[in-house]
């Protein structure tokens, strides 16, 4: 069972990830506004909402947790996952992920992907400020994840100030899947967007071919794609992306600042 919502007048902006460590309070910038669209676009998401706090856990990880380092009245650390499905489905060799970071004592954390051995297969410090924010993080074009395998993801706060030891996380279990032919139709059949007369991407048809996609992807239960594409919303339309949140479960941290993960390989 799927809930419908629906996102009037989105548009989307791409986002950048820079591999060398930087401050998230500098990407918090607003960026202008497009022109409203007049379309909308209806994605099914799934009735028991995502990341859940307080102990659940699916995968192999805590799905919300309140570390030592993070006030008990604040909003528990937290992942952007479907709380029905115990392991997400992607597309992309080198996906992303999302967690909700609260204000805490830590002054970084870990982002940590291991394959279906146990093995780690990535390893990145995490910059955080004192800021509560929803924080993407990014597996680089190096990292590309095997077709069929199952990866386990963790995102651990640094709590332990003299030991430096990550002691509170959360996280989950995503594998990567070839696109059945019926999706690669629908995905071919949307139109690209066109070069404008001075060069530029015309935005409506940017936006509705993006926008288009992540409804394709919602149909097909591939959350961390259309997940990963809506993020990209709320650069332009901070709105359409709180009710996206709302929709599903996390009105508490619809209004919070977004920023790209700040990471440093280790």
């Amino acid at each position: 069972m799927g809930l419908p919502i629906s996102f009037p007048y989105l548009s989307i902006f791409a986002l950048a990830l820079s591999p060398a460590i930087i401050s998230s309070s500098s990407l918090s910038s607003q960026l202008p506004t497009p022109p409203a669209l007049d379309w909308q676009v209806s994605l099914n998401f799934p009735v028991e909402g995502v990341g859940q706090p307080e102990g659940g856990s699916a995968g192999g990880g805590v799905r919300g947790v309140r570390p030592s380092c993070v006030k008990h009245d604040q909003i528990p650390l937290q992942t952007l996952t479907p709380q029905s499905s115990s392991v997400e489905k992607t597309h992309s060799a080198n996906p992303s992920f999302f967690v909700y970071v609260p204000q805490t004592q830590a002054k970084s954390g870990e982002f940590v992907v291991y394959d279906d051995s146990g093995n780690q297969v990535y390893l990145a410090a995490v910059e955080l400020n004192d800021t509560p924010s929803v924080v993407k993080l990014q597996l680089p074009e190096t990292i590309s994840l095997e077709v069929g395998k199952d990866y386990r993801w963790q995102f651990r706060l640094s709590c332990n100030l003299q030991s430096q030891i990550p002691n509170h996380l959360v996280g989950g279990v995503i594998r990567r899947t070839l696109i059945s032919s019926d999706l690669q139709q629908k995905l071919e059949k949307l139109q690209l967007p066109k070069q404008t007369a001075i060069g530029g991407l015309n935005p409506r048809q940017e936006y509705s071919a993006l926008l288009k996609q992540a409804e394709i992807y919602a149909e097909a239960k591939m959350w961390n794609d259309t997940i990963t594409i809506l993020a990209r919303v709320r650069n332009y339309r901070p709105k359409a992306w709180a009710q996206m949140l709302t929709s599903f479960g996390l009105e508490t941290i619809a209004h919070k600042p977004f920023v790209e993960c700040c990471t440093q390989e280790k």
